[in-house]
């Protein structure tokens, strides 16, 4: 990594050199400090691998001077503003939020759920619709456990076949109720869930209502529901979730003690 450390500036003393006047910054290279960051094996490394943030420059903050088409201020007969300069203190904090928030997108692709992740979709929470499968179920299964859901179990297989997710609330008597969600990431397909989906949520809950204690059906997709689909649900009393309804529980969501994954 090339820098520049403490290197002397002539603050305009003029001085006379092969009989002119001059002045301004003295880049003497046998001032300059240059700093390479390389390898175990002594290569450097390329420029897109370099700690930027590790680099140590003292003594020197350079302005970027916006480039001028207005004559009378390129000659200083016009007086410049404050935003014909670039502080490059400003670009460097944003190449680090840039870099943050690419390794946070480098953790949805691992598949797992932790603080950055999440501070991550609230912040940008259409990056939900690049997600796998597996792990919208995850974070969906954070999202319920933050709100108050116990006992959540992920992929649950029962007598009347698997589900995504099950949870238990309590109604305002603290009577417990049975959960069973369903859930779909269709944002690559940009499918409808269709009417024979519902229907099968529909039929495991009420087949397991006395022996697992469900009484309550939410299905939650990334995309919609066919006209169907949503008047069967409208009908037997089931939440069918959109997208609108993910990004606002991603906006509110707060790490609890209760959280599945974070507390």
């Amino acid at each position: 990594m090339l820098g520049v450390k403490d290197v002397p500036v002539q603050r305009i003393q003029l001085k006379e050199k092969n009989g002119d006047l001059v002045g301004g910054i003295d880049l003497d290279p046998n001032l300059l400090n240059l700093q390479i960051k390389r390898d175990q094996g002594g290569i450097p490394l390329p420029i897109a691998h370099m700690p930027l943030e590790e680099l140590e420059i003292s003594g020197f903050v350079p302005l970027f001077i916006t480039p001028q088409n207005d004559l009378a201020r390129l000659l200083g007969l016009a007086p410049l503003k404050s935003d014909d300069f670039i502080d490059l203190s400003d670009g460097f904090r944003a190449t680090l939020e840039a870099r943050k928030e690419s390794e946070a997108t480098l953790r949805l692709a691992v598949q797992e759920v932790d603080r950055e992740c999440m501070e991550y979709l609230k912040k940008n929470p259409k990056a939900i619709l690049q997600t796998s499968g597996h792990l919208f179920e995850k974070i969906i299964a954070e999202i319920l456990a933050s709100l108050g859901f116990d006992d959540i179990s992920l992929n649950v297989r029962t007598e009347a076949g698997e589900t995504d997710i099950i949870g238990f609330s309590k109604d305002v008597f603290g009577k417990k109720i049975g959960y069973l969600f369903e859930l779909k990431q269709l944002s690559k397909s940009n499918r409808k869930v269709e009417l024979q989906e519902v229907t099968r949520l529909y039929g495991m809950r009420e087949a397991l209502k006395t022996s697992l204690g469900i009484h309550q059906g939410v299905f939650v997709t990334t995309t919609n529901y066919t006209k169907d689909a949503r008047h069967f649900g409208e009908v037997h009393s089931f939440s069918l979730e959109v997208y609108d309804n993910i990004e606002k529980w991603l906006k509110e969501y707060k790490m609890s003690s209760k959280g599945l994954y974070l507390r």
